[in-house]
């Protein structure tokens, strides 16, 4: 490839990239308003829909990491150091909202989990706790030693 071409390609790859970044900082500004409006009474439509907000940053996450691949190996040696600092840079920023987005996702599952265990967070809505389920298990027909030892191995 020559040097022109390079160039191009360059150009190309970086505008790509900043359209990705952009649409990975709207992901990311999105998980992050909804947790910090966590209405309780729509706790399971929430966790699946920051779950989806993850599963759409880890792809753009993987697209980002292959852009800047492409990027590094046709980047000059000069300039070499600085695009993998930013690329790394970037990309840990970015995985440290993901802990972060998982963080809020485990906390939104331990507060649905919570009220069917009969207890209520003390920062939880009141309001949750009395959608309590009742979930009615089959009686299980245990046998019942008889007292003869003789038996107790079989038993």
């Amino acid at each position: 490839m020559d040097k022109e071409n390079i160039e191009k390609e360059f150009r190309s790859l970086t505008i790509t990239r900043k359209a990705h970044r952009d649409r990975m900082t709207k992901l990311l500004n999105r998980a992050r308003d909804m947790s910090r409006t966590l209405d309780h009474t729509s706790m399971l439509e929430e966790k699946q829909a920051l779950g989806g907000l993850i599963d759409s940053t880890y792809t753009k996450l993987g697209i980002l990491q292959t852009i800047d691949q492409s990027i590094i190996e046709i980047t000059a040696d000069d300039a070499l150091g600085d695009t993998i600092i930013d690329t790394d840079d970037y990309i840990e920023n970015v995985k440290v909202h993901i802990r972060e987005m998982k963080t809020v996702s485990h906390n939104l599952y331990r507060a649905i989990s919570v009220p069917f265990a009969g207890t209520v967070p003390e920062n939880m809505d009141h309001s949750v706790s009395n959608h309590r389920h009742t979930v009615n298990l089959p009686k299980l027909q245990l046998p019942k030693f008889d007292g003869n030892l003789s038996k107790w191995i079989s038993f």
